[in-house]
């Protein structure tokens, strides 16, 4: 199983704390140098698009080799990362059971294949969202009400936001799209290759 990592400058010392069967990739926004285990790999990319950037980066880079199951997360996890308290979060600390929920992934993943392969191509590290297909940006979709019928919105740049019906219409085509779309508060999750190579290469780079 690959994990990667979103990171700009972000302290990574928890990453000593992922077991080592595990691929660590970190995608590297930043400025300033990090500290990583020797084992980790480090890709340098530029700077934008956030998170997303890095992640649309790795499956480019990855698209003939990816690994059965990829872990995409940000370079500071734990702010987004479900049933983990805040107090830890902020304050800085690693909270342990972030960890745990890896490892507990990682054995429920082989266990469903002992089982037969059953288990699910999407699973959210974080609270799972609906958003409105005529809503804006789904990563703003926590922060402020939208309306269903929004044209446009402008996010804390004061940039205007593509409708993601546009969007969709870009990247898909004539593909109907769904009434509402599910997106993962702080954009973490576990996803399957076959899940990330239903859509082919050329998707990938049109996003980016």
């Amino acid at each position: 199983m690959d994990l990667v990592v979103a990171r700009y400058n972000e302290p990574l010392s928890w990453i000593g704390e992922v077991p080592e069967y595990w691929r660590v990739l970190v995608y590297d926004m930043g400025s300033e140098g990090v500290a990583v285990p020797g084992r980790v790999e480090i890709v340098k990319i530029a700077n934008k698009g956030r998170e997303s950037f890095a992640y649309l980066n790795h499956i480019l880079f990855n698209y003939e080799r990816l690994d059965e199951f990829t872990l995409f997360c940000q370079g500071n996890p734990f702010p987004h990362a479900a049933d983990i308290a805040e107090a830890d979060c902020y304050n800085n600390k690693i909270p342990p059971n972030f960890i745990q929920r890896l490892i507990k992934l990682h054995e429920e993943i082989i266990q469903s294949f002992k089982d037969g392969p059953t288990f699910p191509d999407y699973t959210p590290i974080g609270r799972l969202h609906g958003c409105p297909a005529d809503d804006a940006m789904p990563r703003i979709a926590y922060r402020f009400p939208l309306s269903p019928r929004m044209d446009y919105f402008c996010n804390d740049t004061g940039r205007p936001i593509t409708p993601l019906r546009q969007i969709w219409k870009h990247l898909v085509g004539s593909e109907p799209m769904p009434e509402n779309l599910k997106h993962t508060w702080g954009n973490q999750f576990l996803v399957r290759k076959r899940a990330v190579i239903s859509r082919s290469k050329a998707f990938y780079t049109k996003t980016i």
